[in-house]
């Protein structure tokens, strides 16, 4: 059993009646009771850019301990999410996003100069407390990449960022986003 995604250790802000206060559904005696080999990957505590990580429920700590102690393997997408479960108990290591890793097609030598992709967070974060001057950051970083002659591409996660990027990425670097997932594996 494989368990992942960006976002599925976010802790969440308790409501009344609330028992679940994470975004992953479960239940610590089931999670026990698993007999199947169980691998947890690309795990994280959120991407809200530029807010504060809240800190686990006890019920929410007692899942992810036992999710974690029930793993045979497990690694997280960032240092903060490794960060965040040290403080309840939970050692783990960050190997970065597996999203490149979706196929077991091997990587293969380029006999030409590749451009380098930078990938792009959703432009929602503009709406945050640091989005804008992070964005303001990474188009100076594109547009000095551009600068020293360096092919640069930047890649898009969701069709709604299509339109704010083409405006913000300077001019004469690709902006790149595709649906299909073979094309966007191939790009990277």
């Amino acid at each position: 059993m494989v368990i992942g995604g960006s976002n599925s250790l976010e802790p969440r802000k308790p409501h009344s009646g609330d028992l679940h206060t994470w975004d992953l559904v479960a239940d610590e005696d089931a999670i026990r009771r698993l007999r199947r080999p169980l691998l947890l990957i690309g795990m994280g505590t959120g991407s809200s850019f530029g807010k504060r990580i809240r800190p686990y429920q006890p019920r929410a700590r007692a899942e992810i301990r036992a999710l974690f102690a029930q793993s045979y393997a497990h690694a997280v997408r960032d240092q903060t999410t490794v960060e965040q479960l040290a403080r309840i108990g939970v050692e783990t290591t960050c190997t970065g996003c597996p999203v490149t890793f979706l196929t077991d097609r091997p990587i293969t030598r380029v006999t030409r100069p590749a451009p380098l992709l930078v990938s792009l967070p959703p432009s929602r974060i503009l709406k945050r407390f640091l989005g804008p001057s992070f964005m303001r950051l990474a188009m100076n970083y594109v547009r000095w990449l551009r600068d020293l002659g360096i092919a640069t591409v930047v890649t898009l996660h969701e069709r709604c960022d299509v339109e704010p990027a083409q405006s913000l990425v300077p001019q004469g670097v690709e902006v790149f986003h595709t649906d299909d997932l073979d094309k966007l594996i191939a790009r990277f």
